[in-house]
């Protein structure tokens, strides 16, 4: 049973690793235009929960006004 729980642990941390460090990255960008935020090192990051809280925040913010963008020049257009 705890080899299984095992394998488990392993197939998902190699299915988010990608994930996380696109948003580690997209994070990063977005911190380009907010200067007054500290940039942290990935190591730091992924040891921090609250910063991985916080990275995703501020991408899910502006993928969603990005994507409020796109919907009104769409209709617009």
């Amino acid at each position: 049973m705890e080899q299984k729980n095992q394998l488990w642990k392993i197939v998902v941390g190699i299915v988010l690793t990608p994930i996380l460090i696109a948003i580690f990255f997209a994070d990063r960008i977005a911190l380009i235009v907010l200067p007054h935020i500290e940039s942290k090192t990935i190591k730091q990051w992924f040891d921090n929960m609250n910063f991985m809280t916080q990275s995703v925040w501020r991408v899910g913010a502006i993928a969603l006004i990005f994507s409020i963008f796109k919907l009104i020049t769409w209709m617009v257009a």
